[in-house]
């Protein structure tokens, strides 16, 4: 499934199924490993002007697998709780990825 079809973009807003994978409601977050991405910038230079990410050198390119998640809001200060997510959470990627 193509980021177009996750996100509403008059919204601004991830849609219902792909929200649930990101926020792992059913012990599931998104994982696809059907298609690699390649890194090809390096981290963010913030003495920069610009704060940009510099290109990085043929020889230090490299794939990746995309995993999407978040983390759970600790705003306020409130500690962090396992029941949020369940008793034995384990994060794995669902059964047919690219299509989601």
């Amino acid at each position: 499934m193509a980021d177009v079809v996750k996100y509403d973009p008059m919204l601004d807003r991830y849609l219902p199924e792909m929200t649930r994978l990101l926020t792992a409601q059913d012990g599931v977050v998104y994982l696809d490993s059907k298609r690699h991405r390649v890194c090809i910038r390096g981290p963010e230079d913030r003495a920069g002007h610009d704060l940009s990410y510099p290109w990085l050198a043929e020889e230090d390119v490299f794939p990746f697998w995309e995993l999407r998640a978040s983390a759970q809001a600790l705003r306020g200060g409130q500690p962090f709780s396992e029941a949020k997510h369940g008793e034995g959470f384990q994060p794995s990627s669902p059964p047919s990825s690219s299509t989601r």
